[in-house]
């Protein structure tokens, strides 16, 4: 699940909440998407008083620990200048990190690791490299995105001991926030897909992460974008269009 704190505020909880009441079996883990300002501000003046909130969230049984009681929480990007302007005193996250550890939380901190976003940067304190999707490619001769399912994962330098989780996409087209006041994406042809959506495609490149699983990969974890980001057109929920084929190639 995407978290969101804006206005040192959970937002947008409900989904995992009524996951939660539901008590599914499940297992679940959050990515802190730490960009998005439509609801409110980021603030980093909070830690403990967010540490908090999320409590409730890592003291469920079905959040996913690792075999060292250890909870994986993805930060969805920084960078060295973000640091040292957002993070007053450069410690949020060591102070968010005591807090939960006071509360008997351990976390695992990862980072989301795409080119797009910054250029394959990790910050110091990430120990996972979580892969936001394969690499795909731009067709520049048309001057739009033309997404290419092909996967070749990295072979990153990091210290011994990081973790590198890899990605797949199922499809991309964003046609549905084109004409939204959401995104600085403000027209687009809408007769045609200005990504690529392949069920056949999707089918392929699982096939290819399957087979080339990295060494740093050591539990096998493949991230997938996404189960309903409609607006991005990226789903593998049952759709009128698709059926249960997207969901199918897994």
């Amino acid at each position: 699940f995407y978290h969101y704190w804006l206005n040192n505020s959970l937002v947008l909880n409900h989904p995992v909440d009524l996951f939660l009441q539901r008590k599914r079996k499940t297992k679940f883990m959050f990515c802190w998407d730490n960009t998005s300002g439509f609801l409110g501000k980021q603030l980093y003046d909070s830690p403990e008083k967010h540490g908090y909130q999320l409590l409730r969230f890592f003291l469920n049984e079905n959040y996913l620990t690792d075999v060292d009681g250890r909870k994986p929480f993805v930060v969805y990007v920084t960078n060295e200048d973000q640091l040292q302007e957002r993070y007053t005193d450069a410690d949020y996250l060591a102070r968010l990190l005591s807090f939960l550890e006071n509360h008997g939380v351990r976390l695992k901190l990862g980072h989301v690791y795409a080119q797009h976003m910054n250029y394959w940067a990790l910050p110091a304190w990430s120990e996972i490299a979580v892969e936001f999707g394969p690499h795909m490619g731009t067709d520049a001769t048309e001057h739009r995105l033309t997404t290419l399912y092909t996967y070749e994962p990295r072979n990153p330098t990091w210290a011994a001991g990081k973790e590198y989780w890899q990605g797949v996409t199922t499809s991309w087209d964003s046609r549905p926030r084109c004409s939204s006041m959401r995104t600085r994406q403000t027209a687009c042809d809408l007769s045609s897909s200005n990504g690529l959506v392949s069920p056949d495609g999707f089918r392929e490149v699982v096939k290819q992460v399957k087979n080339n699983f990295h060494p740093m990969n050591k539990d096998r974890v493949v991230t997938i974008f996404a189960w309903n980001e409609w607006a991005e057109g990226a789903a593998l929920e049952p759709s009128v269009e698709y059926g249960q084929t997207f969901l199918e190639c897994l």
